[in-house]
């Protein structure tokens, strides 16, 4: 059995051998004719496991981490020599914030390697500086509140700065809450409202810069919701009745309201440059900071005014300045940019609104009603010319802004339906003017209006319009037949006035073709009715209660007929 083996083992030598030879000899042939030998293939690369592609990440950001480490390890080390008072506080402190600023620096250099790398630099940073400036404003009194806002302020700029031109938005969202929230922090710590409420102003200012020139959009609105109630604490706490609450640092109203004006300012000037320089359309954001920005300045300003019984007269300046300044914006530059509809309606609804609160500051009684008055018949009359729906939209509300300031509405409803021993207001001068006014925004429509009304959209506007200018006569002529005639008699007299007023606005609005008028006579109607079962019939007596009646159900045989005839 050996034997065999063995002889196998030699024969397998042999044959290796031989094979060798053979090669060698076709070689050497392959040589001689000129012919190359084939490319050995090479063997396929072995695929790598995910433990091996996931090493390399892991053990470079392993050591970046144990960097980190060592820098927060020098921040304690700092911070015990300034406890020893081997060195001055303030000595400290400014080493500690070189050494944070030397790892916000090296975040660009870290964003070569991975944006992870850099992030870690950048909470390194973080970390060192904000404890630092906590305790050394808080535990140990060494640096002013002014100096820490100031450093913050700083911090959060330089670290918009750094991420620029790498477009690290991770940078500027860590700095950013760091800042933003140590700010908020220590104005309930140290009580001292101005400075920190400064340095988020501070901040904001950068963010809406940066925004201009589309950079950390999405921080606007982290950012300026802190300003918001940093504005808003200083505001509440001044206008406190009984003065600034005890253990705020004083500050003065004047202060206060500057803190509102430069939020209004920040915030209309970053807003302004991207929707009218740039040409954006307006985001959310924006509309509902403009809201919140004018509440807070013009409303803090007023609370404040009513406090310590300062003027709102200044208040009331700006307001109507910049209403019109946002009036000139919206028909002047952006009326017929198609593609800027939203900031057209942002605007020119801001500015009715500033107006509106600017006048109802600075007026009052029939200077009011005289001032909106005014301003309802210019804007119908720049509808006429523009054919802009919208500031006849603004001319119907200002119509209403000022019948409702005087009354005139309820006065002369009052009028029409009260029981005859109720004591009536006597008219004004003030319920006057707004029908007159009324009549004059009507005529515009009439003979200037380049529109045709053929349904409730295009007409609505007018209608009211018709019914503000209507109201008002039917309530004066109800009065004057109250007092020229017998109580008895003033009831159906008045119920009479309504369906006769119906007929003629039928009428009228088939004769003129002014669908608005047929439309009023459905509310008059209404009003008739109402007026008829709630006061007809309990306080009109037997023979007023008939009168009433004839007229009532005359007016509703008539006017299917006059619909009838019309329409033939």
């Amino acid at each position: 059995m050996q034997e065999t083996e063995v002889a196998s083992s030699t024969r397998l030598s042999e044959l290796q051998e031989e094979l060798r030879e053979l090669k060698q000899r076709v070689a050497a042939l392959e040589q001689c004719v000129g012919i190359k030998p084939p490319a050995q293939p090479e063997p396929p690369p072995r695929a790598a496991l995910p433990a091996e592609a996931a090493a390399p990440g892991a053990t470079s950001v392993i050591p970046v981490l144990g960097r980190a480490l060592l820098g927060l390890a020098g921040a304690y080390l700092l911070r015990g020599i300034t406890e020893s008072a081997l060195i001055p506080p303030l000595a400290g402190v400014f080493a500690t914030v070189v050494y944070a600023a030397w790892w916000l620096c090296s975040v660009r250099k870290a964003a070569l390697r991975s944006a992870l790398v850099a992030n870690i630099h950048g909470v390194t940073a973080a970390a060192i500086l904000y404890p630092m400036l906590w305790e050394t404003t808080v535990r140990f009194h060494a640096l002013p509140p002014a100096l820490t806002a100031s450093l913050l302020a700083l911090f959060a700029v330089t670290g918009f700065l750094i991420a620029w031109q790498g477009n690290l938005n991770g940078i500027v969202w860590i700095t950013t809450l760091s800042s933003i929230s140590t700010a908020l922090a220590l104005i309930l710590a140290t009580r001292d409202v101005v400075p920190f409420t400064l340095a988020l102003l501070a901040m904001t200012a950068a963010v809406e810069w940066s925004a201009m020139k589309d950079h950390w959009t999405q921080e606007r609105g982290t950012v300026a919701f802190a300003a918001d109630l940093a504005v808003l604490l200083a505001v509440y706490l001044i206008a406190q009745p009984r003065g600034l609450p005890e253990g705020y640092v004083p500050y003065t109203a004047w202060q206060a309201v500057t803190l509102a004006v430069l939020l209004l300012l920040i915030s209309f000037s970053g807003t302004i440059a991207r929707t009218l320089f740039r040409g954006l359309n307006m985001t959310a954001m924006e509309i509902t900071q403009m809201v919140i920005v004018v509440v807070l300045s013009v409303g803090g300003a007023l609370r404040i005014a009513t406090v310590t019984g300062a003027t709102d007269i200044p208040v009331a300046l700006v307001s109507l300045s910049a209403g019109a300044a946002c009036y000139l914006v919206s028909f002047a530059y952006l009326d017929r940019q198609a593609a800027r509809q939203r900031n057209f309606y942002a605007y020119s609804t801001l500015a009715i609104v500033l107006v509106t609160i600017g006048s109802m500051i600075l007026m009052r009684g029939t200077a009011l009603a005289l001032f909106w008055s005014a301003a309802a018949v210019a804007c119908t009359w720049l509808a006429a010319q523009a054919n802009r729906n919208t500031v006849r939209v603004h001319g119907l509300f200002y119509l209403l802004f000022s019948g409702i300031s005087c009354g005139v509405f309820g006065n002369s409803l009052t009028r029409i339906l009260d029981p005859p021993s109720a004591s009536l207001p006597v008219f004004t001068l003030p319920e006057a003017v707004v029908p007159a006014a009324a009549a004059c925004c009507y005529m515009i429509f009439v003979l200037r209006d380049r529109r045709k009304i053929e349904s409730w959209k295009d007409g609505y506007a007018v209608f009211l319009t018709a019914g503000i200018a209507l109201l008002p006569l039917a309530g004066f002529l109800a009065g004057a037949v109250v007092a020229s005639m017998r109580v008895s008699f003033t009831l159906p007299i008045r119920t009479a006035m309504l369906t006769v007023f119906a007929v003629l606005l039928e009428m009228s609005g088939k004769r003129f073709r002014r669908p608005e008028l047929v439309w009023l006579l459905y509310p008059c109607m209404a009003l008739a009715a109402y007026k008829l079962v709630v006061r007809d019939f309990g306080d009109g007596g037997t023979v007023g209660l008939g009168v009433s009646l004839i007229f009532f159900g005359g007016a509703l045989m008539l006017l299917p007929r006059l619909f009838r005839r019309a329409a033939g």
